[in-house]
């Protein structure tokens, strides 16, 4: 299959990559990567479908929200992880339906923070529940039988020790079991599922 990577440069992006490639053709972009591409711009997602054409799956393993109380973030701080997180994957399908292939399958990226509450995550969790919920009702609606997914990783091994702080009592999953994950989604046959990783 031919695979469409977004965020191939990041820890789960890259270690997504690594599990697609020994069997599949993987178009590993990132912001810095050659093309590159950015959720949050509806016209760097436009210009990034122009270039690759057609694929058999589109992987997100990108999108970013910020930490805070309620109290402490503004509306522009929920909408900034919105816009990334949230509606920058849903552009990605939205855009992306013309371009995969019958039977081809979406895999969104969500998190732990969708059903696991901790300290300053209001925004995050805001913009993972909404992943999760169009996901699920997306998939009764996608034509040509394209399937859509989404991974709820826990914090990962590898994260930065400032990341890691902010999961107190969490153990950190291997890559190898989130990267797994992906896969499962793209080979598998399921659809609207959520796979969780923890």
């Amino acid at each position: 299959m031919r695979i469409l990577v977004i965020g191939a440069t990041g820890l789960i992006g890259d270690a997504v990559v690594r599990a697609l490639r020994p069997r599949h053709e993987v178009i590993a972009v990132s912001r810095s990567t050659a093309p590159p591409v950015d959720i949050g711009d509806t016209g760097s997602v436009a210009r990034l479908y122009e270039q690759v054409g057609s694929v058999d799956g589109v992987v997100v393993t990108t999108g970013h929200a910020p930490f805070g109380r309620p109290d402490e973030l503004s509306l522009e701080d929920y909408l900034t992880g919105v816009r990334s997180k949230l509606l920058g994957q849903v552009d990605v399908v939205r855009q992306g339906i013309a371009h995969l292939r019958d039977g081809g399958s979406f895999t969104l990226t969500s998190g732990i923070l969708a059903t696991e509450p901790i300290r300053g995550a209001s925004a995050s969790a805001a913009a993972n529940g909404g992943i999760e919920a169009f996901a699920r009702t997306s998939a009764a609606e996608l034509p040509r039988g394209q399937r859509i997914n989404v991974i709820r990783p826990s914090i990962v091994q590898g994260s930065p020790p400032s990341a890691l702080a902010l999961f107190p009592g969490f153990l950190p999953v291997p890559l190898e079991s989130v990267a797994s994950a992906y896969v499962r989604s793209v080979e598998g046959v399921r659809t609207g599922h959520i796979y969780e990783v923890s």
